[in-house]
């Protein structure tokens, strides 16, 4: 009775939004603005004149989820940007070579599941260098999402170093939780924007919830005019290597 409560909750806050012609009219907000001013080399959406966003995915690969979310974002015509962790795709490398051969992009999510600005600076070092030379394998890497995606300037120097741009975003429905997960959908059609960079998560329970959800949000940001696109599409000029800027 709470799910259906729930739905019916969410059902009713889009339809009332789309009543009020404001479903579709966000822009970005603090967390571009302010981050960007603090770390400029930090990537916290892409450009305000674009007709497009981005659709990352966090925390897989898992080989029972990551193919539903594809299918679901290769139904809706789209192609996402799928932030992989080290550990979890040295345990699954046909699903990281699957994520490259369907034509979505593979982005850089650290070793393990855990708070990157508190490792100390060799395992920060080995945590971006060993899971960039695994991912490198299958296509080229260009982004860097830190864990819990907080950055600091050692993760930037650091992934630098290893030609990678560090990725926070700036639309995220905080779908790592049952309760949140149930309005992640309506998360993202209340905040995209163009030039957006959303993220949801993969991984058991959040990978079937995403898979569940993305696709028809893809589709309402089509119906704007809002194409998703890859973070190397969305921010093609973060997407060289630092060095090379």
């Amino acid at each position: 009775m709470r799910a259906t409560r729930r739905a019916v909750m969410g059902r009713g806050l889009m339809a009332g939004l789309a009543a009020l012609g404001v479903s579709h009219r966000a822009a970005a907000g603090p967390v571009s603005s302010i981050g960007g001013a603090v770390f400029p080399e930090v990537v916290f959406s892409g450009p305000a004149d674009v007709a497009a966003l981005a659709i990352t995915v966090d925390d897989g690969p898992d080989p029972e989820t990551t193919p539903l979310i594809m299918d679901a974002l290769e139904g809706a015509g789209v192609r996402g940007t799928f932030m992989l962790i080290g550990e979890n795709a040295r345990a699954a490398p046909e699903t990281v070579a699957a994520i490259a051969a369907r034509g979505h992009e593979i982005g850089h999510h650290m070793d393990r599941d855990e708070m990157t600005a508190w490792l100390d600076d060799a395992a920060l070092e080995s945590g971006i260098g060993e899971t960039a030379e695994f991912l490198r394998r299958f296509a080229p890497v260009r982004f860097l999402r830190p864990g819990w995606g907080v950055p600091t300037r050692r993760i930037i120097d650091a992934a630098a170093r290893h030609d990678l741009t560090v990725v926070v975003g700036d639309v995220a429905p905080m779908d790592t939780s049952a309760p949140q997960r149930s309005f992640t959908e309506q998360w993202l059609r209340l905040n995209a924007h163009p030039g957006a960079i959303l993220t949801v998560h993969d991984l058991g329970e959040r990978g079937r919830s995403t898979a569940a959800v993305i696709g028809d949000a893809a589709r309402a940001f089509l119906a704007w005019g809002l194409t998703p696109v890859t973070l190397s599409e969305l921010v093609p000029s973060a997407s060289e290597p630092p060095g090379l800027r």
